[in-house]
């Protein structure tokens, strides 16, 4: 019989229980899964460097996302959130930066602004939007807490 509050017609319980199988996706453990409601995608990273993007209705692989440039130069990717104001995404990775990332073109992604010589390992990521400005933060291995007050202007941010 039906579940309350199970909605049998919505392929999300198709199997329920059962992992999906993906044509592409994460080879290591995924480390975090956001839900972009402007695109209806889960977005996921993994230890493997790998930004994968499903469709939300059907979970099946959208894209891979690459703005590590050439083949090799990928980096452990350690954490991501949403910059609510702007519809991009953070990203941190191994290699000590923040990459600003626009995801609203579907066949290209682009960075469009870097936070680099942080010093240390970030790894942790949040951003909460107050008074019209997103505050991005980000948490490293020495157990450093960074702010920064995102302006409506992608390239303009006190930190």
């Amino acid at each position: 019989g039906a579940q309350a509050g199970r909605n049998d017609a919505d392929p999300m319980y198709d199997n329920p229980g059962r992992a999906t199988e993906q044509p592409q996706g994460c080879s290591e453990n995924i480390s975090k899964i956001l839900y972009l409601p402007e695109s209806d995608n889960y977005l996921t990273i993994a230890r493997d460097s790998t930004v994968q993007l499903y469709f939300a209705q059907t979970l099946s692989h959208n894209r891979t996302v690459n703005f590590w440039g050439a083949p090799g130069k990928e980096k452990w990717t350690t954490d991501a959130c949403t910059l609510s104001r702007q519809k991009h995404i953070a990203v941190s990775a191994i290699d000590q930066q923040i990459h600003l990332v626009d995801l609203s073109k579907p066949n290209k992604d682009e960075v469009v602004g870097r936070f680099h010589r942080l010093g240390a390992l970030c790894l942790c990521l949040s951003c909460c939007p107050v008074d019209g400005v997103d505050i991005l933060s980000s948490g490293d291995e020495d157990g450093v807490v960074h702010t920064w007050f995102m302006r409506d202007n992608w390239h303009a941010c006190d930190g």
